[in-house]
C-alpha cells in the first residue's frame, strides 16, 4: 500500500518500520523483510537488518491470496512470522500472522464507504482473516471495541497499540515566523486572515461538507475579520464532487484551498502555520491528522467520532460532527478568544506526548515474540 497511496495505512506502516529499525527491542541478528512491489525501489528503512524483497503481487485484487501464498513459500529460509497491516492475511502459509485491522468503517457506515464488485470481494474476508490471525492490533479502544462487537472476536485477542505523530510534527520555534511561511503559500499577506487548515482524503466519511456549512455561516455571520482561508490538503477519494459543489453553492471559490501532493517535508510546514485545524470526520479508526495537529502545537476543533476522543482528549475541542452551529461557535471562539487559542496551544503537544512510535515499535515486537512462543 506504501507505493499505491500514501494514506493512511501506508504512512503507519512506514512510521512503524522505521521505529523498529531505531528501537532496542529488534536485536541485531533479527531480520524483517519488506515485501515491496516489484519496480519501486524507494526504500523505506536503510538498516541492513532490513531486506527488500521484490512482490509481484498487487494488492487488493481477487488473485492476491493465491499468488502471495506461492510468493512467501518460495522464500528461503520461510518467514517465521508475517505482519499483514492491511488485515488480511495469505490463507495458505505455515507461519504465525499478526493482522492490524485499522477501521471496520466499511462495516459499521457502509453508506460512507465506496465498495466495488472487487472491493467487496476483498473486504468479505474481513471476517475470516479476523479469526485466523494469529493476533490482531487496533489503533485505539474504539476500533477494538468496533473488532469485537462486529467481528465477534474475543477482547483478548486484540491489542490495542496506539500510532503516533512523528517527531517533525512539533511547534515552531518562531510561531510569527511560521505563519507567515505558512501564509505566503495562499499568497496572503501578514494583514490577512490566516488559514483554517483540514488534513484527509476528501470522501464523505471525512464529512467536509459539514465543516464548508459551518465556514459559510462563520463568514456570514462577519465577526471573523478578515476571515481566514480554507486550506484542505488531502487526495481525491470516492464522490469528491460532492465538496466541490458544495463550495460553488455557497459561494467560497476564491476562499477554499484544495491542495493535493502536499509531500511528507512541507505538511509540518501547514501544521505549524495554521490558525486552527479542523477534522470533522464522521468516523476515524484513529486519526493520525489530529495527533500531528496537537503536536505541532495548532488548536484542534475535531468531531467526536470513532476513536477521535482518545486521540484528541481535552486538548482540544469536540463536537457532534452533524452540528453546523457548533462547528461555526467553536471556530468563532478559537479565532476570536487569544487566551483559549494560547491553551489549545499549550495543551496540544501534552496530550501528543501521550503517543509514541518507538513505544508502538517495542509493543509491536514484544508481540511478535509472543506469538512465536505460543507457536
Amino acid at each position: 500500500m506504501v507505493h499505491y497511496r500514501q494514506a493512511g495505512i501506508g504512512q503507519y506502516a512506514v512510521s512503524l518500520l522505521r521505529a523498529m529499525s531505531e528501537s532496542a527491542a529488534l536485536g541485531p541478528d533479527d531480520t524483517v523483510d519488506l515485501l515491496q512491489m516489484a519496480g519501486h525501489t524507494r526504500p523505506i528503512v536503510g538498516d541492513p537488518r532490513f531486506h527488500r524483497i521484490p512482490s509481484r503481487v498487487p494488492p487488493h485484487n481477487r488473485f492476491e491470496q493465491a499468488a502471495l501464498s506461492v510468493e512467501l513459500m518460495r522464500l528461503r529460509p520461510r518467514p517465521q512470522l508475517m505482519h499483514c497491516p492491511d488485515f488480511v492475511p495469505p490463507r495458505l502459509r505455515t507461519f504465525p500472522a499478526v493482522v492490524n485491522i485499522q477501521d471496520l468503517a466499511f462495516l459499521k457506515f457502509p453508506e460512507l464507504t465506496l465498495l466495488t464488485d472487487e472491493s467487496k470481494r476483498y473486504y468479505s474476508q474481513v471476517h475470516w482473516a479476523a479469526h485466523n490471525a494469529d493476533a490482531l492490533i487496533a489503533l485505539s479502544e474504539s476500533a477494538r471495541d468496533d473488532v469485537v462487537q462486529l467481528l465477534g472476536v474475543k477482547r483478548g485477542r486484540v491489542v490495542v497499540i496506539p500510532a503516533a505523530a512523528g517527531a517533525r510534527f512539533r511547534p515552531p520555534a518562531d510561531p510569527a515566523r511560521a505563519r507567515l511561511a505558512a501564509d505566503s503559500r495562499f499568497g496572503l499577506g501578514p494583514n490577512d486572515g490566516g488559514f483554517i487548515l483540514f488534513v484527509g482524503t476528501i470522501e464523505p466519511r471525512k464529512n467536509l461538507t459539514t465543516l464548508l456549512d459551518a465556514y459559510s455561516l462563520l463568514k456570514a455571520r462577519g465577526s471573523v475579520s478578515p476571515m481566514p482561508v480554507l486550506a484542505v490538503i488531502g487526495q481525491q477519494g470516492w464522490l469528491f464532487e460532492q465538496v466541490y459543489a458544495r463550495v460553488e453553492k455557497l459561494g467560497l471559490q476564491d476562499l477554499v484551498y484544495f491542495l493535493h501532493g502536499v509531500d511528507d517535508k512541507s505538511l509540518p510546514v501547514f501544521y505549524a502555520g495554521a490558525r486552527l485545524f479542523a477534522l470533522p470526520s464522521i468516523y476515524e479508526g484513529f486519526g493520525i491528522p489530529a495527533l500531528e495537529a496537537l503536536a505541532s502545537g495548532t488548536p484542534v476543533v475535531s468531531s467526536n467520532g470513532g476513536s477521535l476522543p482518545e486521540v484528541v482528549g481535552d486538548a482540544g475541542i469536540l463536537l457532534d460532527s452533524q452540528d453546523t452551529t457548533a462547528w461555526a461557535d467553536a471556530i468563532e471562539r478559537v479565532l476570536l478568544d487569544p487566551a483559549l487559542e494560547a491553551q489549545l496551544r499549550q495543551q496540544g503537544p501534552v496530550q501528543a506526548s501521550r503517543f509514541s512510535w518507538e513505544r508502538a515499535a517495542q509493543e509491536t515486537i514484544s508481540l511478535y515474540r509472543i506469538v512465536l512462543a505460543h507457536r
